[in-house]
């Protein structure tokens, strides 16, 4: 009898991995040989990372050494470009990037979310991120106040290539622009200071709205951040 073709994607993990010709990837089942494009590709071979944060390196490891910090405020997602490290140091330029897809392993899923960012080939959320490192970009997201770690891993053809020691993260308290002092407003990522008002607010607060004290009272009554008092 002709036993019936076997179809990888319709597998479970410990029925894949029992296969012949299909192999798992993180969290689904795929033909072995079914994406050629990786059949060649070598093993990825690193000695560390680097996390830049809005283009400024905020964390690394390399050969065991351990500098910098992550930190997020809860409620908030934060953008993080990945670069790896080869035993100079130096960038290694990830070609294929879709043989090598990433794998985030948290320890508390209670504190911080991981992944990759959604359509970051397409458009770029309104900041510059579909730069040469758009395909590995991804966004940490503060979920209660506390620190954990989680580790990223190179997957290569079913394995890791590459699982980085565990990364510390700190989700400090949600940060509230207007009641920073100038020297606080301006180190804020997501603050900016306003020097006519001798305030902080949110960056992405319009830089020309109107000054309450200027308003007439119907002006004021249907402003979203003025109140009349009479």
């Amino acid at each position: 009898t002709v036993e019936e073709e076997e179809h990888c994607d319709e597998l479970a993990e410990t029925e894949c991995e029992a296969s012949d010709h299909c192999e798992w990837h993180v969290d689904h089942c795929e033909d072995a040989h079914g994406d050629g494009d990786c059949d060649d590709t070598d093993h990825f071979d690193t000695d560390g990372l680097i996390l830049e944060s809005h283009g400024a390196e905020v964390y690394s490891q390399f050969q065991g050494l351990i500098e910098g910090s992550v930190e997020v405020h809860m409620n908030e997602a934060e953008d993080f470009s990945l670069h790896f490290l080869d035993g100079s140091g130096n960038e290694i330029e990830v070609e294929d990037a879709d043989c090598y897809p990433l794998s985030f392993n948290v320890t508390d899923s209670s504190i911080i979310s991981v992944e990759m960012e959604e359509g970051h080939d397409d458009h770029d959320h309104g900041e510059d991120h579909d730069d040469e490192h758009g395909a590995l970009s991804f966004e940490i997201t503060g979920l209660a106040v506390g620190s954990t770690t989680f580790t990223i891993s190179i997957m290569h053809q079913g394995h890791a290539d590459y699982t980085s020691m565990p990364i510390l993260v700190t989700v400090e308290e949600e940060e509230h622009c207007d009641e920073l002092a100038e020297t606080e407003c301006e180190a804020s990522d997501h603050c900016e200071w306003h020097a006519d008002e001798g305030a902080c607010e949110e960056a992405g607060d319009d830089h020309d709205h109107e000054h309450c004290d200027e308003l007439a009272e119907t002006e004021c009554e249907a402003s979203d951040h003025c109140e009349w008092h009479a």
